[in-house]
């Protein structure tokens, strides 16, 4: 049988136009992380890590960014995320969806190293500014109606010109 020079065969592919040297390096790269790869690194918990490094991967490229290298290294850190600091898979994918809209992050945010790194901090700030449900308008109960009518109908009158010594300091 005949051994085939599969370098010589990628370049005649790129050479006659049926593939190009930007798909052919995403190949490439995908098949050195599969062949990499030891026994944890073929576990479900680093295909999640995969699956989300392609999609932060996705968001900074439509920010209109380099993209990252999906590689060992940045899957690494994603399933570290997942492992080490116990964040659950929709944390994780719920944080990439809000940091690559984020006016403030989005290009902050273009690896998995930097997702790690600042997700404490980011996530404060992303429940701070979504509105609580005690924050909202509601409306006004009738027991508490009642009772600030009570009130205001049992407050004594302010004393005429007490409000114009306030602001001379006069008291």
């Amino acid at each position: 049988m005949m051994d085939i020079d599969y370098k010589k065969v990628v370049y005649s592919l790129i050479e006659q136009g049926f593939v190009d040297d930007v798909t052919v390096r995403q190949i490439v790269g995908k098949l050195a992380i599969v062949e990499s790869l030891d026994e944890s690194q073929r576990s479900p918990l680093w295909k999640e890590a995969e699956i989300l490094c392609t999609k932060l991967n996705e968001r900074v490229i439509a920010n209109g960014f380099k993209p990252f290298a999906v590689n060992k290294k940045s899957v690494g850190t994603m399933e570290k995320m997942l492992r080490l600091d116990n964040r659950a898979v929709a944390d994780v994918e719920g944080m990439i969806d809000w940091c690559t809209k984020d006016s403030f992050w989005f290009p902050n945010i273009r690896s998995p190293e930097k997702l790690r790194v600042h997700f404490d901090l980011m996530n404060v700030q992303r429940l701070k500014r979504q509105p609580r449900f005690d924050q909202r308008v509601s409306k006004p109960d009738p027991v508490w109606a009642e009772e600030i009518s009570a009130r205001k109908s049992s407050a004594v009158p302010m004393p005429a010109g007490f409000k114009e010594s306030l602001r001379k300091g006069t008291l």
